[in-house]
């Protein structure tokens, strides 16, 4: 059991499950993030880790490694033709998503 909550499924074939009905690789991506790292992590991550060309001093902690490479293996067998670059941009897309979410609130 994690944080209070029942352990979700994390493995490759749960995670191809998971994603085999959607249709974009906006809401494949959303929903792989979503059940690898909690919200906060997402929100407050970077996909690399390195730092933007800002005068920002802090950077953000990137996203795990392992877990990153897991999602990218998973998405390549439902979109063979899935690029780095796009699946860096849709998750910036979900991250502006839910800091907007967040925002609201």
């Amino acid at each position: 059991m994690e944080r209070g909550g029942p352990k979700l499924q994390t493995d490759e074939s749960s995670l191809i499950k998971l994603i085999e009905s959607c249709d974009s690789k906006f809401e494949a991506v959303e929903k792989l993030l979503l059940r690898l790292f909690d919200t906060e992590t997402v929100i407050n991550s970077s996909v690399s880790g390195k730092r933007a060309n800002s005068q920002v001093v802090n950077t953000k902690k990137p996203l795990d490694y392992l877990k990153m490479v897991n999602m990218r293996d998973v998405l390549k067998r439902k979109f063979p033709n899935l690029k780095r670059s796009d699946l860096t941009s849709r998750i910036h897309s979900v991250q502006k998503k839910l800091r907007r979410q967040q925002n609201k609130l």
